[in-house]
């Protein structure tokens, strides 16, 4: 899944990177403590993602309903 977001900074091109070993280790919660526009967490769409960012209008835009 991409994100909704283009965020300067973004993570997407780590998370291509990072493949072979998150599929290796299987974690089923991240810590993203500088999420943006959430692109890492999306990408792997896993369990549990805490997410945090000091712009309050990502969190609101990330929190579900």
């Amino acid at each position: 899944m991409r994100s909704p977001i283009k965020y300067l900074g973004g993570k997407s091109f780590h998370a291509k990177l990072l493949e072979r070993v998150v599929k290796e280790i299987q974690p089923k919660t991240v810590s993203e403590p500088f999420c943006g526009g959430l692109s890492f967490s999306l990408h792997f769409q896993f369990e549990h993602v805490l997410a945090n960012d000091a712009n309050a209008l990502l969190i609101n835009f990330h929190k579900l309903p």
